[in-house]
C-alpha cells in the first residue's frame, strides 16, 4: 500500500503563482487560468493568486492566463516556476470617444512600490531574542480628513532568503564594551561584548530544516502621529489577516471600512505575532570569541546556531526618500529604526 500510494502522490502536478497588472501594479482578480491540452482551469482570487491542480504528471502544456482588457499570456509548463509572478498587458483596444470632467475625489497611492522592487531576495524579518514587535511607516496625505482606502504589502519567500554572517571590523578597540546597543533590524544583536559592530557578509542561502510554511497571522495597524515626539500615538484601526500561500503582494481592501484621517500624518504598522504558527527554523552560522591574546585582541570562529525568523517575511529595497520609520519593542517603546532600506508598505487614499 505504502508503494501504491507513492507512486499515486508522484503522478500530479501542482502549478500555483500570481496575477499582476504591468501598469497598475496591482494584483488582477478573476484572470481564467488553464491547462491547454488537458482542458483544465481555474480563476484567481482578490488577490491574484491562483492554484491549479493535475492528477497527472504532466511533461509538455501550457498554461495560459485570459482575462477581459488583457493580452493573453502563455508559458510553457516547462518553464514555469511555482510562486512565481505572472505580469499581464493591458490591451489596446479602442474605446468610444467620451468626455472626462474633473471631479473633486481623487486617488493618491503614498509610498508607492513597483513589482520590481519586491521581486528580488530583500527581506526585513524580526528574530525571537530581541525582535521588533512590529514595524510602522510614516505617510503624509496631501490634506486633511482623507479616506484610507487601501494599504499593499511586498512579502518574500522565507525558502530563499539570504542567510547574513557577521565579521568584526578590523580597526575595532579590544576589550570595549557596547555603552549603548544598536537597534536590532533582524540581525543578531551582542550586547556587553568586547565586539563594537559587525558587517553583515552575505553567504548563499541555507534552506530551512523543515519546508517554509507559508501560512501566516498578522495585524495592520493605523496610527496617529503624536503632535510632539512624532511617534506612533494612537490606534485608529486594526486588521488581522490569515495568508494561506506565498502571495508576493498582498493587498488590504479599506473600502468599506470608512477610515476617515482627520491630520495629514498618520503610520501604517505590520505587527507580527509570535506564535508557533508562524514560525519558521533555520540553521546559520555565528562568531564566537575563541580566545583572548595576551595584548587583549581576541580571535573568532564561526559556530552554528538556530535562529527563529516569524511570519511574515516582508519585502524591502533601496531608496533614498529618507522616509521615517519606527519598531515597537517588547515593552511597547516606539524607536527610530536604523535599516537603511525602505520597506514596501503603501497607503491609497481618496479625497
Amino acid at each position: 500500500m505504502i508503494i501504491v500510494f507513492s507512486h499515486a502522490s508522484l503522478a500530479q502536478s501542482v502549478f500555483e503563482g500570481q496575477v499582476i497588472d504591468s501598469a497598475l501594479q496591482e494584483p488582477v482578480s478573476l484572470v481564467t487560468v488553464s491547462l491547454l491540452e488537458k482542458k483544465l482551469t481555474t480563476a484567481t482570487n482578490s488577490q491574484g493568486y491562483f492554484r491549479i491542480n493535475s492528477d497527472e504528471n504532466i511533461v509538455n502544456d501550457t498554461l495560459v492566463f485570459s482575462s477581459v482588457g488583457y493580452l493573453t499570456y502563455k508559458v510553457p509548463i516547462s518553464t514555469f516556476v511555482n510562486n512565481s509572478v505572472i505580469v499581464l498587458s493591458p490591451s489596446n483596444a479602442s474605446l468610444a470617444q467620451v468626455e472626462i470632467k474633473r471631479r473633486k475625489l481623487q486617488f493618491t497611492r503614498l509610498n508607492g512600490f513597483g513589482l520590481g522592487q519586491i521581486v528580488p531576495d530583500t527581506m526585513y524579518v524580526p528574530i525571537p531574542y530581541a525582535s521588533p514587535v512590529a514595524y510602522a511607516k510614516y505617510f503624509i496625505a496631501p490634506e486633511d480628513n482623507s479616506i484610507l482606502t487601501k494599504i499593499e504589502l511586498g512579502r518574500v519567500n522565507f525558502e530563499v532568503l539570504p542567510i547574513e554572517r557577521y565579521i568584526p571590523k578590523a580597526s575595532m578597540e579590544p576589550n570595549k564594551p557596547i555603552t549603548k546597543p544598536e537597534i536590532d533590524l533582524g540581525y543578531i544583536k551582542f550586547e556587553n561584548t568586547a565586539i563594537e559592530k559587525y558587517n553583515p557578509v552575505p553567504q548563499e542561502p541555507i534552506k530551512p530544516l523543515t519546508k517554509s510554511n507559508p501560512r501566516t497571522r498578522f495585524n495592520v495597524k493605523v496610527f496617529s502621529v503624536h503632535e510632539k515626539t512624532k511617534l506612533p500615538d494612537k490606534i485608529l484601526f486594526t486588521k488581522s489577516l490569515s495568508l494561506e500561500n506565498n502571495l508576493t503582494w498582498v493587498t488590504l481592501d479599506l473600502t468599506t471600512d470608512s477610515l476617515a484621517l482627520k491630520s495629514k500624518e498618520f503610520f501604517v504598522a505590520v505587527e507580527w505575532i509570535r506564535i508557533p504558527y508562524n514560525e519558521i527554523m533555520k540553521l546559520e552560522w555565528a562568531p564566537r570569541v575563541r580566545t583572548t591574546t595576551k595584548n587583549g585582541k581576541q580571535k573568532l570562529e564561526d559556530v552554528s546556531q538556530y535562529r527563529v525568523l516569524y511570519q511574515p517575511a516582508l519585502a524591502s529595497f533601496g531608496s533614498s526618500k529618507n522616509i521615517p520609520s519606527y519598531i515597537r519593542d517588547d515593552q511597547g517603546n516606539w524607536v527610530p529604526s536604523l535599516y537603511n532600506k525602505e520597506v514596501a508598505i503603501s497607503a491609497t487614499i481618496k479625497y
